[in-house]
């Protein structure tokens, strides 16, 4: 052996004792908690466990199908009333932006139904709202539900003269 084979060697073992071994290690430096935490079963137990699995399987499906079959569903949910939010607007004093939220009534119809009133005055009822070219009864009765009773006092004091300065 040479000087050269003999110094790298003893170096290697120095290093190999200054090096801190692991926790779980065996004598060569490896690793041993796998192995040492592994679960090793025989065929008898493979069987059992396989049996077990199957009967689980088997409870919770007929648990899943028998809860399918007595609900409207496999999660419970509790049934509400439907709420119903009433959003009426007066056809005389609403702007156009209000309109807008009523249903089959855009920008432009919106627009067209506020200058009629400030042309034509006041609407006395729902219906002469089909004055207004886009509003036909079919819209009509569309929005209906979204119109409030018509003020009378409104259409009184619009056919009032204004006073002059």
């Amino acid at each position: 052996m040479t000087d050269l084979e003999a110094e790298s060697s003893e170096s290697l073992e120095s290093s190999k004792l200054l090096r801190p071994r692991p926790l779980h290690s065996d004598k060569r430096g490896y690793d041993s908690l796998p192995y040492r935490l592994r679960i090793v079963f025989w065929r008898e137990h493979q069987n059992l466990i396989a049996i077990g699995v199957l009967l689980a399987a088997f409870a919770m499906t007929l648990f899943l199908f028998q809860k399918y079959r007595n609900g409207n569903g496999l999660v419970d949910i509790d049934q509400t009333t439907k709420l119903v939010a009433e959003y009426q607007i007066d056809i005389n004093l609403a702007p156009a932006g209000e309109w807008m939220v009523l249903p089959g009534i855009g920008p432009k119809l919106a627009e067209q139904i506020v200058s009629d009133r400030k042309t034509n005055g006041p609407f006395p009822s729902h219906e002469s709202l089909t004055r207004v070219s886009g509003i036909g009864h079919g819209k009509l009765s569309q929005i209906q539900p979204y119109l409030a009773d018509v003020d009378s006092s409104i259409i009184a004091s619009s056919n009032r003269p204004m006073p002059r300065r």
